[in-house]
C-alpha cells in the first residue's frame, strides 16, 4: 500500500515566531486511507489548562476503496514495516526580496539558511513523552521539548534541502481500559483482529524550527526573519510512503 502527501510548516493558533512547528504520524493497519491533501507541521503550543494540543494524524494502511473487502476476506493483519521517502521541493535557499521605501535602505535579498533542517523520531518506546492515549500531542513547542526529544537514539536530522528515508517496523500500542476508568496501553508485536480500531501510538515524530535567512538580517529595513509567517505556509516536501503488511486468511 502507498500513499503521497505534501510535508507543509503551517502557522497554527496561538503561535510565536520562536515555537518549533512539528506534527505525530500514526499507522493504523486496520483502517482504511483518509483523504488528506497534505501533512501540516503546526507550531501551535499545548494548553497549559487542558494539556492538549492538535490530534496527531493517523494514516490508515488499507485502500479506503478497498478496506471492506480485505476485512471480508481476512481475519488478522500485521503492520511489518513503513517507509517514508522524503523529496523536497526545494533544493537550496529561498531568495526573500525586502520592498523598497521611500527614504529608506535600498531593497534587500536574502536567502532561507542552508542549514534548515527537520528531525524525524520513530516511536518505538517512551510513547507518552510525544503523545496522550487520546492522540493528542503532548510534547511542547519550546525548543526545550525538542531538545530533550532529540537525545533519544533513534532520533535524526534531515536537511530540508535533500531527500531521505526512514523504514520504521512500528509497534502496536493497543488500548485497554482498566479499574477506575482509565486505560492503559499495551504493546502488540503480533497479529491483531481486523475488526479492532484502537490500535494508535505507533508512528513518526517530525519536528522543524522557524525556517530562518542566512546572513546579515539590516536592521533598517529588515526582511522577514522567520519563515511561515502568521497565517502562511510553506512547502517543504513531498511524502512517499509505503507500508508492508501480513494477513492470515479467515476460517
Amino acid at each position: 500500500m502507498n500513499t503521497s502527501l505534501d510535508l507543509r510548516m503551517t502557522y497554527g493558533t496561538g503561535a510565536t515566531d520562536s515555537t518549533i512547528f512539528r506534527q505525530y504520524i500514526t499507522f493504523a493497519p486496520t483502517n482504511g486511507s483518509s483523504i488528506l491533501s497534505s501533512i501540516d507541521m503546526f507550531n501551535t503550543p499545548v494548553n497549559t489548562t487542558t494539556q492538549t494540543s492538535f490530534a496527531a494524524i493517523r494514516l490508515g494502511t488499507l485502500g479506503s476503496e478497498e478496506a471492506g473487502a480485505w476485512k471480508d476476506l481476512y481475519a488478522k493483519t500485521k503492520l511489518v514495516k513503513v517507509v517514508m521517502k522524503y523529496y523536497p521541493a526545494v533544493t537550496m535557499g529561498v531568495n526573500s526580496v525586502s520592498q523598497a521605501v521611500a527614504g529608506d535602505v535600498a531593497p534587500v535579498s536574502n536567502q532561507l539558511a542552508q542549514s534548515a533542517i527537520m528531525y524525524t523520531i520513530p516511536i518505538y518506546e517512551n510513547v507518552d513523552d510525544i503523545v496522550y492515549p487520546s492522540g493528542q500531542v503532548k510534547t511542547n513547542a519550546g525548543k526545550g521539548s525538542l531538545e530533550d526529544n532529540l537525545n533519544k537514539p533513534y532520533a535524526k536530522a534531515h536537511s530540508i534541502y535533500k531527500p531521505w528515508t526512514r523504514i520504521m517496523k512500528p509497534t502496536n500500542f493497543m488500548a485497554y481500559p482498566t479499574y477506575g476508568g482509565q486505560t492503559i496501553n499495551r504493546k502488540s508485536a503480533g497479529f491483531i483482529d481486523l475488526s479492532n480500531v484502537d490500535v494508535t501510538l505507533n508512528g513518526i515524530y517530525i519536528a522543524a524550527p522557524p525556517l530562518t535567512v542566512g546572513g546579515l538580517i539590516p536592521t533598517a529595513n529588515p526582511v522577514q526573519s522567520a519563515y511561515p509567517g502568521t497565517g502562511e505556509s510553506f512547502v517543504l516536501g513531498r511524502l512517499q510512503i509505503t507500508y508492508y503488511q501480513k494477513f492470515k486468511m479467515r476460517e
